[in-house]
């Protein structure tokens, strides 16, 4: 048997620890048994040294299978479930940033006593409450549904939410503790992102919701309408704060630095400087912290000169956040389309911009489309499994669309930073940053009017089957012929 190189050995574990992760999440599998047989492996390879790694890798099986059952018995054993149904009044604080949600203000709250039990608590829109802050909350303590469509209880339990308030009497007290330095340095991030929604309120809705959504992550904030339009156009992806996001993100950006002349090193270093403003920008909320993760994984490879490593950041980099939270493989939607989508560019964009190539179109925007394409066709069997539509007009929306995002990004970037310190700043970008706006929403206008896919049940989930057979299949028939499809593109 070949051995095995040390740098692929270890890629592996990596791997092996994700299916551990993602077989107990599908079957009840032992891991005492895969530990045993692990073992039994590398107490063998006295005889045959090339059953070391597959011992190895047997035991990253089972402690994938032993962290998502660790993960299961909290959510099961969180010390709550006894106060269910009952009017409980505690104290806590504020771990994450209040969100509006109708008349309603959403809250997390961490009660005292409890290191890790989260809940949701729901208090009147005008309550004044901020992130990090201590308050009092009164109210009946409920367990969260699971609908016939929707596990909410589950889809709560992976951000360590166990219980929620509909409705609460809220105040805020002071005992004399004092916040930590990262509390502290979050909330002054949320107080510089309240100036940044106010400079954004000069500008005219849709195009305020738009931007807020794309550089805030406010996608919250935005009416029906306007999301309906993005879905059915298959533009979402361009305001959800995801891998996805930041890697065609982050993509095009390198792509117009590169095409204003910068060394390819030096793009990729200023790429992933704006990778992270554009995470503090948001509010470096956890779910922007992943997807910079997953977009950033992808650029160190570039920084190293060595493209391969690429894939090696992006495996690790999920591997260490699934250690952390494994709930995040089964139950986080965005953590799978991130993870996903960036393979997704690493895999096809080189043979989309190869088809680009043949067409007069500038070099910036042959190489953003071709990454678009990437990660909007790896990312359709996943759209269609868990949302049952998947546009059709949302290819050549994207080609359309997507070179439009750097611009609107950039300018808009420096429109909430500059704006929020002296207002000038902003009416002066405001009208070049409403015409790139305004051209991306009516690209969504007139593709969300084309019909789309819609399938419901086990037709939904057969069809994503097939589409990710056929997407797997051509991934290992590129595998193949690396070298002829091998170009210049930015990933």
């Amino acid at each position: 048997m070949k051995e095995i190189p040390t740098s692929r050995g270890c890629l592996l574990v990596a791997l092996v620890f994700v299916c551990g992760i993602a077989l107990r999440g599908i079957l009840p599998i032992s891991w005492v048994f895969v530990l045993w047989v692990s073992l039994l492996l590398m107490f063998s390879s006295a005889w045959r040294k090339e059953l070391l790694w597959f011992g190895i890798w047997g035991v990253a099986l089972s402690l994938g299978v032993v962290s998502y059952e660790r993960a299961l018995s909290h959510q099961t054993n969180h010390g709550l479930d006894h106060l269910f149904g009952t009017e409980v009044t505690f104290t806590g604080k504020v771990v994450r940033e209040p969100e509006p949600r109708g008349l309603s203000l959403s809250l997390v709250i961490l009660p005292d006593g409890n290191s890790s039990s989260r809940i949701l608590v729901f208090s009147p829109l005008f309550s004044q409450v901020l992130y990090g802050e201590r308050v009092r909350v009164t109210g009946v303590l409920q367990e969260p549904p699971v609908f016939d469509t929707f596990d909410y209880k589950a889809f709560l339990a992976k951000d360590g939410i166990h219980a929620a308030i509909w409705k609460s009497d809220i105040s805020s007290v002071w005992d004399g503790r004092q916040n930590g330095i990262f509390d502290v340095f979050v909330a002054g991030l949320l107080r510089w992102k309240e100036k940044m929604r106010e400079t954004l309120s000069r500008l005219p809705p849709p195009f305020s919701e738009l931007l807020g959504a794309m550089l805030l992550g406010d996608s919250r904030r935005m009416g029906d309408d306007l999301k309906d339009t993005l879905v059915r156009s298959g533009m979402r992806h361009m305001t959800a704060i995801s891998g996805l996001h930041v890697a065609m993100l982050s993509g095009g950006v390198l792509a117009l630095f590169l095409f204003l002349g910068f060394w390819r090193q030096h793009a990729t270093l200023l790429s992933l400087l704006f990778i992270i403003l554009f995470v503090l920008t948001a509010g470096a909320p956890a779910s922007a912290i992943r997807a910079g993760i997953m977009g950033g994984s992808v650029l160190g490879g570039k920084i190293l000169g060595r493209p391969s490593a690429s894939w090696r950041f992006l495996v690790f980099a999920g591997a260490l956040m699934l250690a952390f939270n494994p709930l995040l493989l089964t139950r986080d939607i965005g953590f799978q389309l991130s993870f996903v989508a960036v393979a997704g560019i690493l895999i096809f964009s080189p043979f989309f911009l190869r088809f680009l190539e043949t067409l007069s179109l500038p070099v910036f925007v042959k190489e953003v489309s071709a990454v678009s394409l990437a990660a909007y066709i790896s990312t359709a069997p996943l759209s269609l499994y868990h949302f049952s539509f998947l546009s059709l007009s949302a290819v050549l929306a994207n080609i359309v669309a997507v070179p439009l995002l750097p611009f609107v990004l950039g300018i808009g970037l420096v429109f909430l930073l500059l704006g929020s310190l002296w207002g000038v700043f902003a009416s002066v970008l405001s009208l070049p940053l409403i015409f790139f706006l305004s051209l991306v929403y009516q690209i969504a206008s007139v593709a969300s009017l084309v019909p789309g896919l819609t399938v419901q049940g086990i037709t939904a989930s057969v069809l994503a089957l097939v589409f990710s057979v056929v997407l797997i299949g051509l991934a290992l028939f590129l595998s193949k012929r690396a070298d002829q499809f091998h170009s210049r593109v930015f990933w």
